[in-house]
This record gives C-alpha cells, structure tokens and sequence, in this order.
C-alpha cells in the first residue's frame, strides 16, 4: 500500500528510517521477547480493569518527503501499535502519555517503579529486566517516536486544551508539607508520582493537587484508556466539587487545604524538565508556565508583552541566508533596520543586562516595563531566582524570553506564527535565557552570520523542545530537526523545488517519516558524495563519446532533459552514515548520492543574476551537454576546463537538484534563473575571484519561470 502511494524507493527509505537507532518501529521488539516468558498472558489487574479492552490505539499515518513534495501516508493499522501485543501496546501508550509533560526518560522511570509492578505483578521475575529495556535510549526514543507518528501528540494537545486548564501552577504549596522545601517549590516527578500511586490504589475515590502538570498527565493517561474519572478545577474555598465517577481528579488553584498526599521522594529518578506546548496565541500561558511558580502577573499581560516585541523583531529584523565566499557554508545574516527614534536610556540599560553588544537594537523591545521602579528592582536580581513576590523580575524575564522566540521565528518567517511548538524553558532561573541570548548578542549585530546549523539548533530550542547547552558546539553539517511531531526542514525538502537562488527553514509540526535522526534529533547532511571522484573529460575527450543529437561548443540553447530522473531523500550507499543526502536513480539505477549541503550551497551562491537582463554584446560560448551524455558513465563526466560547461534541465527541478549537489563542491556549480550570459559575466566578481584564473564552472539550466537565454545587444 504504501509503496503504491510514495514509490518503491520512498517506501524503502521510510521503513529504513524507521526501523533505525532512532527511528520510530521495535521500540517495544525486545519487551514483547521477555513478555512471552510470562505464563499469564495478562496481568490480572489489567484485566480487572478492563484495560486491554480500553486502551487507544492509532494507526500510523505520517508525512513523506517525495519528489512531488509531502504527501501524508498511511503507514500500518492500529492493531500493529507498538509490537501488536496488548501489553507492549498499554505500556507503550502510557510511556507517551506520561512524556508529553515529563522527559521520556523521567517518563519511563515512573511507569517502572508504580506502574510495572501494578498492571503486571509484583512478582513478575523479569520486571528489572524490562526496566532496562524500556530506559534504553534508542528503545525510548523509538516508543516515543512511534507515538508521535500514530497521532498521540495531537490526541494529548487536543484533550489538555479541551479541558481549559489554567497555567501551570507547578506544586506551589502553602500549607505544612512546603516546610520540607526550601522555596515551597515541590518536584513535578514527586508529584506526578503521587497520582500514578493514587492510580494504583483500588479503594481511592478522589485525589487532590495543586499541580496543573499532574492534571495534564490525568487527562493523557485517561485519554489512552487508564481509569480516571471526572477531573475538575476548585478555588479552595467552600465545598469542593461532587466526585460523579470513581478515580476523579480535582485541580486546586488556592485555599491551604492539604493536597497531593501521596507523593513521595523518588530516589534515582531526577526532577523532570516539564514540556509546555504552546502556539503563537499561547506563548504568555507558556512563560508563566516557565516561571515555575506563581507571578503576580496577568497572563494576557505577558501576552500582550510578547506580541509588541514579535511585531517589533518582525518588522525591523531581517534574516536571510546567505553564502557570502566561494567556500563557505550556508549561514544566517541578520540584518537590523536603523530607527530615527531611539530607545530611553532606561529600556537601554535594561537590554544591557543580557544584550551588551546589541542592547540598541532590542532596547525598544523592553518599552512597557522601562521605568526606574523595574531598573532599580530587576538590576540587582536579574540573575536570580523568580519567586513569589517578584513580579518585576519575573516579567523582565518573560520579555527577554520573548526577544529570544521572536528572533528565532525569523529564521523560518512564513510558518512559525502557524504551528504548535514545543520547548523545555525555564524562567525561574536566568540560565536558559542567559544560554541563548550570549550566542544571539555575539552574532546578531548587523552584518553578522551564524552558521545553518546553529541557527537551527537555537530555532529547536523553542518550537523542537531542545535544552540549549553548547549552542556553539553545534555541528556544521545540521540541516534539520526532528523532535516527535515538532521539525525543522529547509524549504528545499519540502518543496522539492528551486525556484529562486533563496532559502529559509520552515517549522513543521507533523511527524516526518522517512528520515535518520540522531541522537540529539538533529538531521545532518552527508558531506560527500558515495562517489567522490569524477575523471572529468576535457572537450577533445568528450567529443569521442559524444551521440549525434548532443550540443556541443557554442551558444546555450534552452531544452528540457532528455532521460528523466527520479530523486528520493535517503543515507550515503557506502559510507555507512545516517546522515540525510539526495539519490538520483536513471532506469531504476542509483547514478549517485549528493548531500544537502551542497545543494544548498549552489542554490545560494547562484543568486548572482540581476533582475532584469542589461543586455550582452555577444553570446556566451559554452560547452553543452545533455542529460543523457551526463549520466552515461558513473565516473567520467563532459566537462570543459575552458569553457563554462551548460547542461539543459529547463523546469526539471529534480535534475537542477541533483546536478547542483553533483558539481557544488568541486566544479563551482550554479543554476540559471533567467540568464546564461548575466550568470557566467557576475559570478567571479560576486565572490571576489580573479578574472581569468578561476575554474569555467557548470552552469545548471533550469529557468524556472520565464527565464530566457539573455538578450544580445545590436
């Protein structure tokens, strides 16, 4: 079926994709093998509670990036949910609910410890065993995975937003069992804990917390299937809500009644980071989600904040990626408008704080809260804790928050205000602010370039739920991100079209199938070709193995290629690597790998036409070669060393791709939009070469539009 929809070579890819080190497919593979030791087939609470009959399953329907751009796939049923057992199918689906708020890790960690033992006998043999298992890194990220591409990320983003939940209130206690914290700041995971525990307890009726992360969990966990009743929100005061249902849940947002009584220390489980999905409209229920305790501020108030400094970045910050020497990489150029009307002093010394290079050019951004009172209060704290009482700090923070997703959505500007994101911050303290707005003051004055992979990885941080450690370290060779449903994807991929010498990242929040990832989700380019060297001919050489009906030395003439291509993402044939390239297939034969890099690289240094054709007072003299005469021999290529070499693909974007990966790195490739003579005559001044002394390169002919062969003077 799903090579019908996408193709043999798609299909391939997908399921290769899938079944890797951090796939999506036999996350659950060696748990189902230890499962089958135990006689009884379910546990017998299981079955008490109807659970293999309740569980939720989904079938897989994930996005493929083809040839013919994204298409949305049915992949497998239902019933082959997470190794098609019931029991691998309950903990599966549990695992995810419990990681759409907590760290998979942390996630897997609790199931283990309260519910392992509960669902399938305390004194099942292999249950440390399965405990291994089940933590494992390329095993959990593969469950998880899994459950993104069946639709549970979406099922848990639809049920928490249907029950209207107030901002995450994150365990603030004031009552006795505070005393045992220093900050009366309780642990998630402790409290998370408790309502598993309340869950495994046959006689409970009702529970209480404080907590709207724990009363998220509830309704994910309900939602797949697990026996929770009514959940409801209480002030604190009066009588709280009527219990309809066993197993119900009541959210308390004040009073000093006591409340989740069953939480406990967890010895070997760490605190969990807590992930908060959000969208453009969300983002100040997100920041004082990430202030981890409560602020004395309005959420439409930071809202509001957000929204001003995203309309200020969006109309004065412009972000384009550039290509600005022979042999550099893809980078991100910021460029900043000037203002005639400057920032007061106060909202300067406010940006100072964490932007001491570029204060003037995100000062305004800090306008609302730019008076004294703020300066004399927030200066002093700025590197401290946010706490109850500190609004002023706690608003700054949010505001700086805000400068930094701003200015991270300009790096995919048509997508970002559209789509869910995900992002692990955390604003009680300064460090995750601090992280990125170092990176971002030191490369964001203008004129400045961050290279791609960078500049991804910062964009991960707040629609991709990236932690930013070592933001500097990223690698070169990054060309996405991929996160359960929440990726980054240059335009290119998407498209799998060129139709100007630009690019820009999109923001996707839907499952992306048939690619590697690594480990920390980034999605790397291969660096070379499988085949990483062409005997290029010269034009005596190439004459030899010429066919009649191939051009030869004289004007370009426009065609379209004469054998077709077919292009497919996939992984280098011979190197081994997981790293993401283009393969081109003629008559169902590989004739080579090319890596995205390079593709973008050519793509980028080709933006040297002028809009318009000046006019030239001769032809350019070119070496012309077909598609057909390229393609011939793996190894040996019709390249002139004299003459710029023009291979005709007029509209084939799939041979303009390939061939532009092909002949980037060595051979100075380049595609023409418009005009032969206008590429060849302002390429060598556009990157600073010596007239005469650089190599003719291969001119790439693919017109996208209405491009012409140039206009010749009288």
């Amino acid at each position: 079926m799903l090579q019908t929809i996408v193709g043999v070579e798609n299909a391939v890819a997908t399921y290769s994709a899938a079944r890797s080190q951090n796939g999506w497919m036999g996350g659950m593979d060696n748990v189902k093998t230890l499962l089958t030791r135990i006689k009884n087939s379910v546990g017998r609470r299981v079955q008490q509670l109807n659970l293999d009959q309740r569980v939720r399953l989904l079938p897989c329907r994930a996005h493929i990036l083809t040839s013919h751009g994204s298409i949305l796939a049915s992949i497998d049923g239902a019933e082959g949910a997470f190794g098609g057992d019931i029991r691998t199918q309950i903990i599966g689906s549990t695992i995810c609910a419990l990681a759409h708020i907590c760290e998979p890790l942390t996630a897997a960690q609790l199931f283990c410890r309260i519910f392992l033992p509960y669902y399938f006998g305390e004194s099942n043999p292999l249950a440390d065993t399965i405990h291994g298992q089940l933590i494992e890194q390329s095993s959990l990220t593969q469950i998880v995975n899994e459950g993104a591409a069946r639709g549970y990320t979406d099922l848990f983003i639809k049920t928490v937003n249907a029950m209207n939940l107030p901002v995450m209130t994150h365990g603030w206690r004031s009552n006795k069992l505070a005393l045992e914290y220093s900050d009366g700041l309780l642990g998630e995971t402790n409290m998370i804990a408790g309502l598993l525990r309340f869950i495994t307890r046959d006689e409970s009726s009702r529970y209480f917390t404080r907590s709207s992360a724990v009363a998220c969990v509830a309704a994910c966990l309900k939602s797949v299937g697990h026996p929770i009743g009514d959940i409801h929100m209480w002030d604190g005061h009066g009588i709280p809500p009527t219990a309809m249902n066993p197993k119900s849940l009541t959210l308390v947002l004040g009073g000093s009644s006591e409340t989740d009584p069953l939480m406990e220390d967890l010895h070997q489980i760490p605190n969990t980071t807590l992930t908060l999905h959000y969208e453009y409209k969300t983002v100040g229920s997100m920041l004082t989600s990430a202030m981890r305790c409560r602020i004395d501020i309005l959420v439409e108030t930071l809202q509001e904040d957000f929204e001003s400094v995203y309309e200020y970045v969006e109309k004065n910050l412009q972000v384009d990626f550039v290509q600005r020497t022979e042999m550099s990489r893809p980078s991100a150029e910021f460029s900043w408008k000037e203002h005639s009307v400057k920032a007061s002093p106060t909202a300067l010394r406010l940006a100072t704080i964490h932007f001491p290079i570029c204060a003037e050019l995100v000062a305004p951004c800090y306008a609302r809260i730019a008076n004294e009172h703020y300066l004399s209060t927030v200066r002093p704290k700025a590197r401290g804790h946010v706490k109850t009482g500190r609004p002023e700090l706690a608003r700054f923070r949010a505001i700086t928050a805000s400068i930094v997703v701003s200015i991270a959505s300009r790096l995919a500007p048509f997508s970002f205000k559209t789509v869910s994101h995900a992002t692990v911050m955390e604003l009680d303290d300064e460090g995750w602010v601090s992280n990125i707005c170092t990176i971002l003051d030191n490369e964001m004055s203008t004129g400045t370039r961050l290279h791609m992979g960078i500049a991804i990885v910062i964009l991960a941080t707040v629609h991709a739920a990236h932690q930013p450690d070592d933001l500097e370290k990223a690698n070169s060779e990054i060309v996405g991100w991929r996160n359960g449903i929440y990726g980054i994807v240059p335009d290119l991929l998407l498209a799998m079209a060129i139709n100007t010498p630009k690019m820009h990242l999109e923001c996707i929040d839907y499952f992306w199938a048939n690619v590697k990832v690594r480990e920390d989700g980034s999605i790397r380019s291969s660096s070379t070709p499988d085949i990483q060297t062409y005997e290029f001919n010269s034009e005596s050489d190439s004459l030899a193995m010429q066919k009649p009906n191939d051009p030869g030395l004289g004007q370009a003439i426009r065609l379209p290629p004469d054998i077709p291509l077919h292009l497919s993402l996939g992984t280098p044939l011979y190197l081994g690597e997981p790293n993401l390239c283009f393969v081109g297939r003629v008559g169902g034969s590989v004739t080579g790998t090319v890596g995205i890099i390079e593709v973008l690289w050519a793509l980028l240094r080709s933006n040297v036409e002028p809009e318009t054709c000046p006019g030239h007072s001769s032809p350019t003299e070119v070496w012309s070669a077909k598609t057909s005469a390229w393609a011939r021999q793996l190894y040996t290529k019709p390249i002139s060393w004299v003459h710029p070499t023009f291979v005709p693909v007029d509209g084939d974007h799939c041979w303009a791709i390939f061939l532009a990966g092909q002949t980037a790195m060595q051979y100075n490739g380049r595609l023409v939009y418009r005009c032969v003579d206008c590429a060849v005559e302002n390429f060598a001044p556009a990157y600073g070469l010596t007239s005469g002394k650089e190599r003719p390169g291969v001119y790439i002919g693919l017109f996208p539009g209405n491009g012409s062969l140039g206009n010749i003077e009288a």
